[in-house]
């Protein structure tokens, strides 16, 4: 059991709870309140804040394979991949390289690269170094889609479809109607019974989207379909606000820290107002298939700082709102009784000051970070 006390508890849902106590009991959080009574290890967290644990909603964090080289998230044989499971490319030792609980992340939505129209399944792990399958969190929580000009780029210079961006729509419709006809008694095909998920509402649509022409195409496209999407990268989803709304979309924002080009710059003023119309936006550290630093994180979050966006509802970018998105909600993303006991604890505000500090970060109710003292599980 450890108790978190005297802290500033901001519960992520832009609640904040001055003086506060959290206690976690085998790996979850069983109270919240005022002078709670201290039992098991003691965390004095007097003058400090208590956030829940930060959310990179989707990168490609220990998929690289072991040498950071390998790239075993990236299959690049077939542009139609949709059977498979970003879980068996995860390496834990990636994780590791980063230390990415020494800045408050405690868990990663994983994808596969952006090189296949359709790539194959999204997973959320935590970041405690592990085996795979006791950090993972859950499964197949969407379908990783591209409508970039990267599939054109990986297949084109092969001479084989997509070489245009009609091809990768022509393909990717084909391959959705082929799975909204798909009668299992007839033989199966896992590779349609994904895309039927998809079409039954069961996991949403994952889909890359650079530029407005592209995001603009698959808004046209998807008027067919009656399905749920999140908008990767979608720099450029300020500008194309009507799509987004006309598609109910919600929206993980790429990397704004490393951003090269015109189109990766997104308008955070815009967005900000379209967070508070309602679109679900979560911030990413590199959903474009590269993943900088821990930091570029917290880094992201400043951009929308800038935008005048307050720290509260700054916080739900990387916090509830990614939960929501990858369907996790019931386990992470705000600090609520029942849910897991994943708590960052930091000197100073990370989202008013770059002067802030992480002190401790807790995964499933574990100290896997102290400031100066990195746990060799984490």
């Amino acid at each position: 059991m450890i108790t978190i006390k005297n802290g500033c508890v901001h519960i992520g849902n832009g609640t904040v709870l001055h003086n506060a106590d959290v206690k976690i009991d085998e790996g979850r959080i069983t109270d919240i309140g005022e002078n709670l009574e201290g039992e098991g290890t003691i965390i004095d967290a007097e003058g400090m804040n208590v956030f829940p644990g930060f959310i990179d909603a989707m990168s490609v964090w220990g998929a690289f394979g072991y040498s950071f080289s390998e790239m075993d998230f990236d299959e690049k044989t077939n542009p139609i991949t949709p059977d498979l499971n970003v879980v068996y490319a995860f390496d834990a030792s990636n994780i590791n390289y980063q230390e990415l609980c020494e800045y408050g992340t405690t868990t990663v939505g994983v994808s596969p690269s952006n090189n296949n129209i359709l790539g194959g399944q999204v997973a959320v792990f935590k970041t405690q170094v592990n085996s795979p399958f006791s950090m993972l969190v859950k499964e197949k929580v969407g379908l990783k889609a591209s409508v970039t000009t990267a599939p054109k780029k990986t297949y084109g210079s092969q001479g084989t479809c997509p070489m245009t961006k009609m091809g990768i729509f022509g393909e990717l419709d084909r391959v959705f109607m082929e799975a909204k006809q798909y009668d299992v008694e007839k033989g199966r095909n896992e590779k349609l019974e994904v895309v039927k998920r998809v079409l039954n509402k069961e996991m949403p649509l994952m889909a890359a989207v650079n530029t407005k022409s592209e995001l603009e195409a698959l808004g046209h496209f998807l008027k067919k379909y009656d399905i749920d999407v999140v908008l990767c990268n979608a720099y450029k989803a300020p500008e194309c606000r009507e799509v987004v709304k006309e598609l109910n979309a919600s929206i993980i924002l790429g990397d704004q820290v490393a951003a090269t080009t015109d189109y990766s710059s997104a308008d955070m003023k815009t967005l900000k107002r379209m967070i508070e119309e309602g679109t679900l936006v979560a911030i990413s550290s590199g959903c474009d298939g590269s993943t900088v630093g821990r930091e570029n994180l917290l880094w992201n979050t400043f951009y929308m700082a800038q935008a005048g966006m307050e720290s509260e509802d700054i916080l739900t970018l990387i916090t509830l709102n990614p939960a929501k998105i990858l369907g996790v909600e019931d386990k992470v993303g705000s600090i609520e009784v029942g849910k897991d006991g994943d708590i960052t604890i930091w000197k100073g505000n990370p989202f008013d000051s770059f002067k802030a500090s992480c002190c401790y970060t807790l995964i499933n109710g574990e100290v896997v970070y102290k400031k100066g003292v990195i746990d060799p599980c984490c």
